[in-house]
């Protein structure tokens, strides 16, 4: 029994990595990880001059960090001055075991993504309209979505 487990956990792990080379390889090791286990999150809503938004408990926050880490969330990267990004928000993931934090920002319109110190980005084009969506559920208006109030 502790050998089929074993065996099991093996092939999904296995699975799993080899569905994140991409993903992982833009972010790098420590972003991943701070990406998909981060205890605390934080939503900046670049077009308002508000506070941090603390979205640690926000409805759909585990897929949004699944999808950020998986290589069919991604269509390739393009240069940083060719895709012009104009982004709409940032989440920063928190560490607070080592106080690190990794900052992604998100251009919602284009259906990019990217770390504020690459000179690529990430086309997020197959999952373009869910970050619309999940980003518009917390308050976060685009051209294409708007603000959900809760109605």
């Amino acid at each position: 029994m502790i050998a089929i487990a074993i065996i099991a956990a093996t092939i999904t792990i296995s699975w799993h990595w080899s569905q994140s080379r991409f993903a992982v390889g833009y972010w790098g090791g420590d972003n991943a990880t701070r990406i998909r286990a981060a205890e605390v999150v934080q939503l900046v809503d670049l077009a308002k001059e508000a506070e941090n938004q603390d979205i640690s408990g926000a409805k759909g926050l585990v897929h949004f960090r699944q999808a950020l880490i998986e290589d069919a969330s991604f269509a390739g990267t393009v240069p940083l001055a060719e895709a012009e990004p104009l982004w709409q928000g940032e989440v920063i993931f928190v560490d607070e075991g080592t106080q690190t934090s990794t900052s992604v920002l998100f251009d919602l319109e284009k259906g990019l993504v990217g770390l504020p110190d690459r000179d690529e980005v990430l086309k997020a084009k197959p999952i373009a309209d869910g970050l619309r969506k999940f980003f518009a559920e917390l308050g976060v208006a685009t051209a294409t979505s708007t603000p959900h109030d809760g109605r």
